[in-house]
């Protein structure tokens, strides 16, 4: 059986890739650096659980900006910081109804 072999121009430049070789293991890179600094980074799946809501509510969060603070490891991996979510969290906490108001509420 021939083997196929592909010729390349010496001038051709070749494409960058939309897919790295790290965006394979972005999941183990983001559990090695979760035990690195004592973190612990979770998935949009885990937040879910956590939170008591949907994946489809971290995604529209991520884009629309009013999410917790997340970490995009590989082009489609997203984590988000346990102890970055708790900091965001605590920054939410109201005392009164009064603080959630509207603006034009009173």
């Amino acid at each position: 059986m021939p083997v196929k072999t592909k010729r390349v121009a010496a001038a051709t430049v070749e494409p960058v890739p939309q897919n790295f070789h790290f965006d394979k293991r972005a999941h183990l890179i983001a559990a090695a650096a979760a035990e690195a600094d004592g973190d612990v980074l979770l998935t949009t799946a885990q937040m879910a659980v956590w939170f008591g809501l949907t994946e489809q509510w971290f995604e529209k969060a991520r884009r629309g900006g009013y999410g917790p603070p997340y970490v995009r490891v590989g082009s489609q991996t997203i984590r988000y910081s346990r102890a970055k979510t708790r900091v965001w969290l605590e920054s939410r906490a109201s005392k009164s109804t009064a603080e959630y108001r509207g603006k034009g509420a009173a």
